[in-house]
């Protein structure tokens, strides 16, 4: 029950967090000042920070941990490389604490590292399809959103998986070997290539196709005319940038599972480092 507690609270706190993101600091439909983009990049590491220390004074509470018996369970359920052997309860529940604690951090930086990449292709995608700058922050929120909803089904199914058939982690081990010989011998496209690609991308073909297609972006994402439901533009860049976080995350999300079996923390460090 402290599970479903814990998970709900930080959804919560996350949406609180993005609320004050849209409308305290509301930027849309105003080009974003580098000075308003830095201090909204130091509000959100702050919080990511601030979260993973917490983890010192709380984290125990995650999987309702109660005795020892309950820590031991949870240590060999999440694979954590941590001994309690001959600890007093109060000694290893706070071992354990400080174990989440870095691999939370160790996840949150790993992502965050690898989520330099996805900056760089959510600008091209921007670009190629001439999305005017005031846009760009609604565009990101919405698909940030669906980030939170996917990277919970995604890291959550994956955990259910490993621990019925802990062999699926050869499996992630390939993902990662392969990622990593595909970025030492991936030959850099120029920009005009990556627009190209992203304008020849399928789901562009098939909105194309789609008569209720409104291709510019001052609409929203829908609006109702003639009794008739359009899509927008904006809502054609949302999905691309879904569709583009989604493959980002089958490539990075592996490399947390080595670091950590606990879904829980890969998913608190996965969300807050956004």
């Amino acid at each position: 029950m402290e599970e479903i507690i814990t998970l709900i609270s930080f959804v919560i706190l996350v949406a609180f967090l993005m609320f004050i993101d849209l409308k305290v600091g509301k930027t849309q439909h105003h080009v974003m000042t580098l000075k308003s983009a830095a201090l909204w990049t130091i509000f959100w590491i702050g919080a990511g920070v601030l979260f993973g220390f917490s983890l010192l004074l709380w984290g125990h509470h995650i999987h309702s941990i109660h005795s020892i018996e309950d820590l031991s369970f949870i240590i060999k359920k999440h694979h954590h490389l941590i001994n309690i052997n001959g600890l007093a309860f109060d000694e290893a529940l706070k071992l354990y604490r400080q174990n989440l604690t870095v691999e939370y951090f160790t996840g949150y930086f790993i992502e965050k590292s690898l989520s330099l990449d996805n900056i760089f292709v959510w600008l091209i995608i921007f670009m190629s399809f001439n999305v005017p700058e005031k846009y760009y922050k609604d565009i990101l929120f919405w698909g940030i959103v669906g980030a939170v909803v996917f990277r919970f089904i995604f890291i959550f199914g994956l955990s259910s998986l490993l621990t019925a058939f802990e062999w699926v982690l050869f499996i992630f081990a390939a993902i990662l070997l392969y990622t990593g010989i595909k970025m030492i011998f991936k030959k850099k496209d120029n920009g005009e290539k990556e627009k190209e690609k992203y304008q020849n991308h399928f789901i562009v073909r098939q909105f194309s196709k789609f008569r209720h297609f409104y291709p510019d972006y001052d609409r929203g994402f829908f609006f109702k005319k003639g009794g008739f439901i359009f899509v927008t533009g904006s809502f054609l860049v949302l999905c691309i940038v879904e569709f583009i976080d989604i493959i980002f995350a089958i490539d990075s999300i592996p490399a947390i599972f080595a670091i950590t079996a606990d879904p829980y923390i890969i998913y608190f460090s996965n969300i807050l480092q956004f």
